[in-house]
């Protein structure tokens, strides 16, 4: 969104407090925005923030704006997921999510594109995390769902 800003210090320890507490949070990443300091911290999560941007070369992108909508399928059984009962989502000009293993977390790919997705940067193939859970491995509280 044009005329955003990076969260101030308070406001990072805001987000902070509410995680700590277990409390819900959806971060969206603006892959046309890259901030280390964003990437650091969702790293902490065991997901990596990749500077780059995900295309679908599906011929169904043209119907959607083009290749810089990338479309993804939800995982049925997954809490978050469930309700979309599989319906396609978009988005448009999606960022590149990695996952990195972090102790006591476990970051889970929730919505994911399909095999015609590719990375304009780095050429990652499809499927292609689009939205990733976050969750401790004891079955304890869940973390940020970032995409």
């Amino acid at each position: 969104m044009p005329g955003t800003v990076p969260l101030a210090d308070d406001e990072v320890r805001v987000v902070a407090a509410a995680i700590a507490r277990g409390l819900p949070l959806l971060v969206c990443v603006d892959p046309d925005r890259p901030s280390p300091r964003f990437a650091s911290w969702a790293a902490a999560f065991g997901v990596d923030v990749v500077d780059d941007i995900i295309v679908d070369e599906s011929p169904f992108s043209t119907m959607l704006g083009g290749a810089d909508v990338a479309s993804g399928q939800g995982q049925i059984g997954h809490a978050i997921t469930r309700p979309l009962r599989g319906a396609l989502t978009h988005f448009p000009r999606a960022g590149l999510l990695g996952l990195a293993p972090v102790e006591g977390l476990e970051a889970v790919p929730i919505v994911s594109t399909g095999p015609e997705a590719v990375s304009r940067k780095t050429g990652a193939r499809g499927p292609l995390p689009l939205v990733v859970d976050v969750a401790t491995t004891d079955g304890g509280a869940r973390r940020p769902v970032l995409g």
